[in-house]
């Protein structure tokens, strides 16, 4: 964040999101209040409770109070903490690198969605609490979902999520002639013959 500043891609180093602070990693993903609203609602969405810390020390509480590979708790535990820490980020880069911007609620509503998403695609029994907090009873759990790429906030490399995602009837479009734009005779019979 300050190499921007002396590169000056920015030119103060105050938040972009509140613009009321000082612009560090502290600042940014914790104690802002833009990215604390976020925070908030993700928290109590997935029954996180956060100990009144900010930074470096509530990563490492994370890390170490949030490891169980088989618990459902830390494992949305762990995406809700990934998933707000990266909006967070992008809104950040939107506004310092494109002049544009998402309200709080907008960006929540993105990240909740992106959070049912993973679930969604969870191939292992949810607890009935979850299923109800994320309406995702009746849905198809881990069948129908579609691709959808992410760039990781830091090595920018493709990270793979999953959509829900009705299956959608298929579409043949018909290739035309490059000069006259007419339907290809040829690939139409072929379509019409009987197998």
């Amino acid at each position: 964040m300050d190499r921007h500043h002396v590169q000056r891609i920015i030119s103060d180093n105050v938040c972009v999101l509140c613009r009321e602070s000082p612009e560090t990693h502290g600042h940014l993903f914790f104690e802002c209040g833009y990215s604390r609203e976020l925070w908030e609602v993700i928290a109590s969405k997935v029954h996180l409770n956060i100990p009144n810390m900010n930074g470096i020390p509530l990563l490492m509480w994370a890390a170490t109070n949030c490891t169980g590979k088989k618990r459902f708790d830390h494992l949305l535990s762990r995406h809700a903490l990934s998933i707000a820490t990266y909006f967070v980020w992008q809104e950040r880069n939107r506004r310092v690198f494109q002049n544009q911007w998402k309200t709080s609620h907008t960006l929540t509503e993105e990240a909740l969605h992106q959070l049912r998403t993973l679930l969604l695609q969870h191939t292992k029994p949810i607890p009935e609490w979850a299923m109800n907090e994320w309406n995702l009873q009746g849905a198809e759990l881990g069948s129908s979902a579609v691709p959808v790429h992410l760039a990781h906030p830091y090595s920018g490399q493709e990270v793979s999520a999953q959509h829900d995602v009705p299956a959608q009837p298929v579409v043949q479009v018909r290739p035309t002639h490059p000069t006259t734009g007419q339907g290809d005779s040829s690939h139409q019979e072929e379509k019409s013959r009987p197998r």
